[in-house]
């Protein structure tokens, strides 16, 4: 996985990591270290400010660069902050799932300006001014990748995959943040940096973007450093925790992440129906979900442990994702469906898993009241920016569905919401 910051340090998430060559550069040995190594049109300032963030951040570590990294500027646009794929139907779905149409747009100032990539152990830049704190943050990502044999997610799901995104990402992006911190208390001397992630808070449009994860893994890595040091933070990596709600709720990995329990692929009644694909989401899709209907309840920076508030309202943060209700989630499966005659007309089902028939009701009631507000209800069900939504909760499982139209819905879904 790639890292993308912005010039104002507000986070995106790049998803491909497509190679280049390296490129050595001849220029100025001044102030060159025997790793960092820079591509001909790589400006003095920048090698200057990468050399000073290599420093420190060796220092906060207490690690040393020791494999060439190879410093580029980027031709071009090749970063963006929209990455989805048009013929990504589950991607389509998931998004549909959690009312990613109530997200807003990421302001058009928001630039992405970094990105490493591991394979060819090279950074890109985009051109200057380039932020020192960003090169710092880019230089996480070299040490991560020659730390770790593999930083592979630590299972197949969507979950997984945000997992592993937490850690790495939250990890560089919370090093960047102290680094940030560190210049502006004047530790650090001469910085050339700019205002930090989130000024005005976390922003909605991130919400449906793996992106979420950033902040969530931010406070996590925040835990553990405090906990155990480098070392706590550095053995998250080599074994990453099964799902997202263990890194929503440290707690839960710090006594023992439990498994996932197992939700039943349901059974596919409508004969014009197909499958396009399933995954468990995790707790971070369903913190979308329920923010983007605004029922989420978010964690107030007053109510975390005193350096972990420090942090946060340096950085302009006044909540942290993470609903407490969420804490008791204990798995889930969203099933995507597509019609045969146009895959685009899509339908899903998600299936989410409980501690309690008490914890589950409290989501179910917690969405039913915003569907209330928010939708028109006809012919018992909910009609929600266009689509016909559903709840169905049965014991400690709490079922949401979708389709196109009530005939739709009813093809696929049983009355009471179940297959």
């Amino acid at each position: 996985m790639n890292t993308i910051t912005s010039r104002r340090r507000l986070l995106t998430v790049a998803t491909s990591a497509t190679g280049g060559m390296v490129l050595l550069s001849g220029r100025r040995p001044t102030q060159s270290s025997s790793v960092l190594r820079y591509a001909p049109s790589v400006p003095d300032s920048i090698r200057d400010k990468a050399e000073r963030a290599k420093r420190r951040v060796e220092t906060m570590l207490d690690l040393e660069l020791q494999s060439p990294v190879t410093v580029k500027i980027a031709e071009g646009a090749p970063f963006s902050h929209d990455t989805g794929d048009p013929l990504d139907r589950f991607g389509q779905i998931k998004n549909t799932a959690v009312h990613a149409s109530r997200a807003d747009d990421p302001p058009d100032e928001v630039g992405p300006s970094g990105m490493f990539l591991y394979d060819e152990r090279t950074m890109l830049l985009t051109s200057p001014p380039v932020d020192e704190s960003t090169i710092a943050h880019e230089l996480v990502h070299a040490l991560q990748g020659e730390r770790f044999d593999s930083l592979d997610p630590p299972n197949r799901t969507v979950d997984g995959r945000r997992t592993r995104h937490a850690i790495v990402e939250g990890t560089a992006q919370y090093i960047q943040t102290r680094y940030w911190m560190n210049c502006s208390d004047g530790e650090y001397g001469h910085c050339d940096i700019e205002e930090p992630a989130f000024q005005n808070g976390i922003p909605r449009w991130i919400l449906p973007r793996n992106s979420i994860a950033i902040p969530v893994g931010i406070a996590f890595v925040h835990t553990l450093y405090e906990r155990a040091g480098w070392a706590g933070v550095w053995e998250a990596h080599r074994s990453f925790p099964p799902h997202t709600a263990a890194i929503m709720f440290s707690q839960l990995y710090l006594n023992g992440p439990f498994d996932p329990e197992s939700v039943p692929s349901p059974t596919i009644y409508g004969d014009n129906w197909v499958e396009i694909d399933a995954s468990r989401i995790g707790v971070t899709g369903l913190y979308a979900k329920l923010r983007l209907l605004g029922a989420a309840s978010p964690t107030a920076v007053s109510d975390v442990d005193e350096s972990l508030a420090e942090l946060a309202r340096r950085t302009g943060i006044q909540t942290l994702p993470g609903d407490a209700r969420l804490a008791d989630w204990r798995g889930d499966r969203l099933t995507g469906y597509g019609h045969l005659d146009n895959l685009d007309r899509q339908a899903y089902r998600w299936d989410t898993a409980w501690a309690s028939e008490t914890a589950a009701g409290r989501i179910a009631t917690a969405v039913t009241e915003q569907y209330d507000a928010s939708a028109h209800r006809d012919a018992d069900r909910w009609v929600l920016d266009g689509l016909v939504v559903d709840i169905h909760h049965a014991d400690n499982i709490v079922t949401f569905t979708m389709a196109p139209t009530h005939d739709d819905h009813d093809a696929l879904f049983d009355p009471d919401g179940t297959q």
